[in-house]
C-alpha cells in the first residue's frame, strides 16, 4: 500500500509539471522611454546705434553701468551741435526686447537741414520673416509763434492744431547688408548694391501705419535664424534726396518758419513670423481695389435663317443721355460681345433697322421697350456683368 501511494504522488507531480511547461514560449520586449515633442521658439530681439549730425549716441559707461551720451563719430567729424557732445541721448540700446522707452528718434530741437540715421540689427532664434510698420500718430501744432504766422500759418479753422513738421520731415530705409566689397554689416552707411526698402516719404505721408517688407515670401530670403541682419533708416529735416544707388543727401531749403515748434510722433513696429512651412506670408496683404464700374456682355442670336449671321447685325449700347458708350456700336456676336468699365447705371441695347423681314426680342436681362429694332434696357451693377441677348426671329 505504501508502494501504491508514494507512486500515486509522483504521478501528480509529474504532471503538474508539465501543466506548467505549456506556457513557456520564447518572448523578448525592448522599451523607448521620454519620446517628447518640444515646440521650436522665435523670439525677435533688436538692438539700435543712433547717429545724428556727425555724432553717434554711445555708451560712455560699462556693461554692467551703462550710460549713453553723444560722442563724435571719430576723431576727425564735425558736427553743426558740438553743444551736444557729452549730453545724455536714448537712442542707442543693446540687445531687447522693444518698450516704450525704445525710441528710434527723440529729438528735441530739430532745424531746416539736419539728419540723421539708425542702424537696427535684428536676431532671430529661427530662420524668420520680418516686417516694419511704420505710423505718424501725431502731427502737432504746439505754439503758434509769431514768425509762424508770418510764414502763412493757419490762425482759424480746424487746420490750426495741425503742425507742419510731419510734412517737412522726410525718412528713408535700405538693407545694410554689406553688398558693396569691403563694406561691413551694420555699417550705418546706404552703399550701392544694397537694397532700397523705401524711397524717401514724409512723416505726414505715413498717418496711415506703412508696412515694409524685409523679408517674407515674396523676397524668398527669410532672416536666418542664429545670426544678425540690419537695415538702415536715414531721416531729413527738409528734402531728403537719392541721387545715386548709395548716395543720399538732405536740404532744409524747402522747410520755412510754418514748422516752428511743431512736433511729430511716430510709431515703429517690428514684426516676425515663421518661415518653415509658411512660403505665402506676405508683410503686407495685397492691395484689393474695390470695383467701381461693371460690364455688360451683349450676345446676337439669330432665328429662323441658315444664311444670314449674327455680324450682319449693328448694336448699339447707349446711355440713357443717347451716347454710344466705349465700344460702341459693334457687329452682332453670336459668343457675345462685352464692354467693361461701364459706370453703374441703366444702359439701352439698340440695333440698327434692317430691311430683312425679322422681329426683335430682348432676353437675359434686357426687356423690349417697343416696336422691333427698338431697344431693351439693362441695369449694370458695380463688380457685377449683366447680360443682354439680341433675338431676332425670322417673320413668317
Amino acid at each position: 500500500m505504501k508502494k501504491i501511494l508514494l507512486s500515486l504522488a509522483a504521478i501528480v507531480f509529474v504532471g503538474a509539471a508539465a501543466a506548467g511547461a505549456t506556457g513557456a514560449f520564447f518572448s523578448d520586449v525592448e522599451t523607448s522611454t521620454g519620446n517628447t515633442f518640444t515646440a521650436g521658439a522665435l523670439d525677435l530681439k533688436v538692438d539700435d546705434v543712433q547717429h545724428y549730425d556727425g555724432l553717434v549716441c554711445a555708451n560712455v559707461g560699462n556693461q554692467q553701468v551703462p550710460n549713453y551720451a553723444w560722442v563724435l563719430e571719430t576723431a576727425s567729424t564735425t558736427t553743426a551741435r558740438p553743444e551736444l557732445i557729452g549730453q545724455p541721448c536714448t537712442g542707442t540700446w543693446t540687445l531687447t526686447d522693444l518698450g516704450p522707452s525704445h525710441r528710434f528718434f527723440n529729438f528735441s530741437d530739430v532745424k531746416p537741414g539736419d539728419q540723421g540715421e539708425n542702424t537696427i540689427s535684428l536676431h532671430v532664434d529661427n530662420n524668420a520673416y520680418a516686417c516694419l510698420d511704420i505710423g505718424t500718430n501725431e502731427n502737432n501744432e504746439n505754439t503758434l509763434l509769431q514768425p509762424e504766422i508770418v510764414a502763412g500759418d493757419a490762425t482759424t479753422g480746424p487746420s490750426v492744431l495741425v503742425g507742419e513738421l510731419a510734412q517737412n520731415t522726410q525718412i528713408f530705409g535700405w538693407l545694410d547688408n554689406a553688398s558693396t566689397s569691403g563694406a561691413i554689416p551694420g555699417d550705418n552707411i546706404w552703399q550701392a548694391g544694397e537694397k532700397l526698402l523705401f524711397s524717401p516719404t514724409s512723416l505726414a505721408a505715413l498717418s496711415a501705419t506703412t508696412t515694409l517688407t524685409l523679408a517674407d515670401g515674396g523676397t524668398g530670403s527669410p532672416l536666418p535664424g542664429g545670426s544678425t541682419s540690419y537695415f538702415g533708416l536715414g531721416w531729413c529735416a527738409g528734402t531728403l534726396t537719392i541721387s545715386a544707388p548709395g548716395s543720399w543727401s538732405c536740404s532744409g531749403a524747402s522747410m520755412d518758419n510754418k514748422s516752428q515748434t511743431d512736433s511729430a510722433v511716430a510709431t515703429v513696429q517690428i514684426r516676425a513670423m515663421q518661415a518653415r512651412n509658411n512660403p505665402t506670408f506676405r508683410c503686407a496683404p495685397p492691395v484689393v481695389v474695390a470695383p467701381t464700374t461693371g460690364s455688360l456682355v451683349v450676345t446676337k442670336v439669330v432665328s429662323g435663317s441658315t444664311t444670314i449671321p449674327a455680324s450682319a447685325f449693328t448694336l448699339h449700347v447707349k446711355t440713357l443721355g443717347n451716347a454710344d458708350v466705349a465700344g460702341s456700336p459693334q457687329s452682332g456676336s453670336s459668343t457675345g460681345t462685352t464692354y467693361s468699365g461701364l459706370v453703374a447705371g441703366m444702359f439701352v441695347v439698340t440695333e440698327d433697322a434692317t430691311s430683312s423681314p425679322f422681329i426683335v426680342g430682348f432676353s437675359g436681362g434686357c426687356s423690349a421697350t417697343s416696336t422691333p429694332f427698338a431697344g431693351g434696357a439693362v441695369l449694370v451693377n458695380i463688380g457685377a456683368t449683366s447680360t443682354c441677348t439680341v433675338t431676332n426671329t425670322l417673320a413668317q
